[in-house]
This record gives C-alpha cells, structure tokens and sequence, in this order.
C-alpha cells in the first residue's frame, strides 16, 4: 500500500468523522434544549469525533488487508488444484 494513498485517505476520513459527529450531536442537542443545547451537543460530537480519529485508519487497513488475504488464498487454491511449481535453482 502506498502510504502517501493511505494518509490521504485517513485524513480525509478523519475529516468525515469529526463533521459528522459534530453535525450528528449538535442537531440531537439542537432539537432537546435549542441553542445551547447544539453548542453542548456539537462540543460532544467533536470529542466523540476525536477519540474516533485513531479507529478510522483500520477502514483503509482492512481493505489492503483483504485484498491480500484474497490474493494469498487464490495462490493456495491453485497450488492444491494444480500442485506446487517447482523451483528451479
């Protein structure tokens, strides 16, 4: 994995997760107490969003970590249908 691609990718994540949780949370206070209520409720979506920040690098992770796992298992089904190359030295 190009780890240029995966920072990219986990900022704009991060990015993602803290305006989603801020809007998320602020419209919930939003509707319960008015205007008050959408500053406490934005200020926990932006803690909620940040201490989700660490977990969102596993989204990109896991698709790297899928396709590997895909291309190792492809390798082992050949190798059992077709029998192991030999290897010449």
């Amino acid at each position: 994995m190009d780890w240029k691609k995966f920072f990219i990718t986990y900022l704009r994540n991060m990015a993602i997760f803290l305006v989603l949780g801020i809007a998320f949370m602020g419209l919930i206070g939003f509707l319960l107490a008015g205007k008050e209520g959408l500053v406490g409720g934005a200020t926990w979506g932006l803690i909620l969003g940040v201490i989700s920040i660490p977990f969102t690098a596993f989204i990109p992770l896991g698709k790297y970590w899928s396709d590997f796992a895909g291309k190792v298992s492809a390798r082992t089904v050949k190798e059992e249908t077709e029998g192991k190359e030999q290897k010449r030295w």
